[in-house]
């Protein structure tokens, strides 16, 4: 018997790695195909200088962001995507090889300083845009035009007196690439995490057109007036990338910024726009300069305001909420009962109130101590979550009472019955111990002619609920 169960764990372990190396090839894989189709379309649509033809490198945003939310073992797909790249361009396979290699250890680099920086993918306060945009601009870029270069200098036989501007020009590009894309990603990824995946999904491809749309236009108008410069640039852009800064913090910084990016990019390929024109290196090198003066000074608002929406967020669920079970504090709950029977008693309608007490809940705490109550608390809390209808509005009403609405015609006791038998079935684990804690619950009704206020139908459900108490708790009385 003993040798079964040994056989059956060792199978659940080698199923569970088999699913894991699975899930990291796939990844590996989607990044591989991004990095590559990123960097055919920065390629395509930039003009030509030497042999690095990119202007806004966006195959690295997404490397790194890919390395910071799975893992170092995703770097094989860097490797095979920027391979696969390098051999569709004019550069020998040594350079290829030597370029690919580069990009690859250049994303470890900074996924292992951003880890011992303690950085938050959430991106949840301005330091952490800055320890990115530290790493991105100090470090790791100029690590990879650096030996990018050196790949270039010998295997391709570059000029010396061209390997700075060279360098330069790679450097300006995959910072672009990374500061437009990575932090997007990053945010979008801890989105999807906790909501649902329409708003994530949604909001970020109609900011995108709108944002294209809104700098098309922005652009065909400057590009009839004489006399612009780059500083005049700034001054237009700026505002507009403010605007949706406002309304969507950093989220719509970013999308505002990738769509300026974009069609600046198009335009200046194009020989369109109001931008001036020049030696090509020097306008592509001038206009990166720009481009990034805009990304970083408009990500400092998004940031900023991103951070002060997020203290607003909890702030607010402080207010409402209590914090060892989650659940509504009694202010709050009392305001939304309140509301609801207003609306009842507008409507004709009916609901049910339910309270509920735990059973002998100072012995807990007199024998397992305060922090194992707490720990019943909240899984008694947890508990009442999940067993309730969406609708119904639950609260904390103070130490180990609790208090449920139920609107619409329901029956309260059948659903009070319901959360009794779920939390007696329930063990709680303490150490070596386990403990079983039983409820009582009172229920009263708020039919269609009661024109009583919440309170006096909590105080019938209370006294409902004392009966259950004397009578040998564990009860549900209505």
């Amino acid at each position: 018997m003993l040798g079964i169960k040994e056989f059956s764990s060792n199978r659940l372990l080698i199923l569970k790695d088999l699913n894991m190396s699975s899930q990291v090839i796939l990844k590996s894989a989607a990044l591989a195909v991004l990095y590559f189709l990123l960097g055919q379309w920065a390629f395509q649509n930039t003009v030509s200088f030497g042999t690095v033809t990119s202007a806004i490198f966006f195959s690295e945003g997404v490397a790194l962001a890919f390395v910071l939310l799975f893992g170092p073992r995703v770097c094989i797909g860097i490797f095979v995507g920027q391979l696969a790249l390098a051999l569709t361009t004019e550069l020998s396979i040594y350079s290829a090889i030597s370029i690919s290699i580069s990009n690859t250890l250049i994303s470890l680099v900074g996924y292992w300083l951003l880890t011992q920086l303690k950085f938050d993918k959430a991106m949840s306060t301005l330091v952490d845009y800055l320890m990115l945009l530290g790493v991105v601009m100090l470090v790791i870029q100029p690590l990879g035009a650096l030996s990018g270069g050196y790949s270039v200098l010998i295997f391709e036989g570059l000029n010396q007196k061209d390997f700075l501007s060279l360098v330069t020009y790679w450097w300006s590009g995959n910072v672009m690439g990374q500061l437009l894309l990575t932090p997007l990603l990053l945010i979008l990824a801890d989105r999807f995490k906790d909501k649902n995946i329409q708003q994530p999904l949604n909001i970020p491809f109609l900011l995108l057109v709108l944002s294209l749309c809104t700098f098309y236009l922005l652009f065909f108008v400057l590009n009839v007036i004489q006399g612009i410069n780059l500083i005049h640039l700034f001054a237009l852009i700026f505002p507009v990338i403010a605007v949706f800064a406002l309304l969507y913090q950093f989220i719509g910084t970013s999308i505002a910024c990738i769509a300026m990016a974009v069609i600046t990019q198009d335009l200046i390929v194009k020989g369109n726009g109001p931008f001036p024109v020049g030696n090509t290196a020097d306008q592509l090198l001038e206009l990166n300069i720009f481009m990034l003066c805009v990304i970083i000074s408009s990500s400092f608002i998004g940031v900023v305001l991103k951070e002060r929406d997020d203290l607003l967020k909890q702030a607010i669920r402080l207010a409402i909420t209590d914090d060892l079970t989650g659940l509504y504090n009694r202010c709050h709950f009392f305001e939304l009962a309140q509301r609801e029977v207003n609306r009842s008693q507008r409507y004709h309608g009916s609901l049910a109130v339910i309270t509920i007490d735990i059973d002998d809940f100072k012995k807990i705490n007199d024998i397992y101590g305060h922090i194992v109550g707490d720990m019943v608390l909240q899984e008694v809390g947890n508990t009442f979550s999940s067993r309730l209808r969406q609708e119904d509005i639950i609260g904390r009403l103070g130490g180990e009472e609790f208090a449920v609405l139920c609107p619409g015609p329901s029956d309260g006791k059948q659903i009070a019955e319901k959360l009794r038998m779920s939390v007696a079935s329930k063990r709680f684990v303490v150490g070596d111990q386990q403990i079983s804690v039983t409820i009582s619950a009172g229920v009263d009704y708020m039919m269609e002619n009661d024109h009583g206020s919440f309170k006096d139908i909590l105080h019938r459900s209370d006294i409902k609920l004392y009966e259950a108490k004397q009578s040998g708790r564990n009860k549900v009385v209505a």
